[in-house]
């Protein structure tokens, strides 16, 4: 059976995985738009079958500030403090995740409220 995926944004880059879209990773611009469609085929000598989903883009917060205090410090003496405020978004609630990258390429999420011991 042969599959077909399109999607409706041009540049957002895709293909096909074990029978199943994979969006490839980078960074889009996705402004103006406020969905994605994707839909796909599938045939083989007697059936045909089509199916489209509509994704709905969730735009970025604006306005916002992210402060880092102290600015330098002392890994695993120092405590620091991240703070985001000031953000709106028509999307409710705002949620914040922090990570950091690794010497070795891994990210680390950072929980909302954590000490040194967590770690």
């Amino acid at each position: 059976m042969e599959f077909e995926w399109t999607n409706s944004i041009s540049g957002l880059n895709t293909f096909i995985y074990a029978n199943r879209l994979k969006i490839t990773k980078g960074t889009y611009d996705l402004s103006g738009f406020t969905e994605i469609k994707f839909t796909s085929s599938a045939e083989n000598s007697t059936n045909h079958a089509y199916a489209e989903k509509v994704l709905a883009i969730n735009t970025p917060p604006l306005g916002g500030t992210l402060t880092i205090s102290p600015e330098s410090g002392e890994s695993l003496s120092t405590n620091f403090t991240i703070k985001a405020s000031g953000w709106t978004d028509v999307d409710k609630p705002i949620l914040y995740q922090f990570v950091f990258a690794l010497d070795d390429g891994n990210e680390e999420t950072i929980p909302n409220e954590f000490s040194l011991s967590d770690f």
